[in-house]
């Protein structure tokens, strides 16, 4: 019933007049979001999303405020999971990579910085490098 309810709301504020001239709920395609390796688990929204970063895979946010399209493909899926072992080398306090161009998505480890993994979901977690290790790599420059 709530999530009737929440579809019916996002639905009606869609079709408003200031939705309409404002672009409705829709928002452009979110960089990383829509991927055959992106993860989001719309079971619990039911589908309902604001954003692309809303909707699992390929799928992106309609007009309407629901997912639609295809999500991951399973040999995508199968890839990343092989992808996501750890790195040897890029793991460390002092391994620098600028996680700023990507927003801290990754398919591996070598794409987070310092001591940040890539989980599971296509994002890095954990530790960057630790202030020491920044300071003793400028030294050497």
């Amino acid at each position: 019933m709530m999530k009737l309810l929440v579809a019916l709301a996002l639905v009606a504020v869609s079709l408003s007049p200031a939705a309409a001239s404002a672009g409705g709920l829709r928002k452009l395609k979110q960089p990383g979001c829509v991927s055959p390796s992106y993860h989001f688990e719309e079971g619990p929204t039911g589908s309902v999303c604001v954003n692309d970063c809303q909707c699992d895979g390929m799928r992106v946010c309609s007009e309407f405020g629901f997912c639609e399209g295809t999500a991951r493909v399973a040999a995508a899926v199968e890839k990343k999971e092989e992808e996501t072992v750890k790195q040897p080398g890029c793991v460390s306090p002092s391994y620098h990579f600028e996680e700023g161009p990507t927003g801290s998505v990754c398919v591996n480890d070598c794409q987070c910085d310092g001591m940040r993994v890539c989980s599971e979901f296509g994002f890095c977690e954990g530790t960057a490098r630790v202030a020491a290790a920044v300071e003793k790599k400028e030294e050497r420059r």
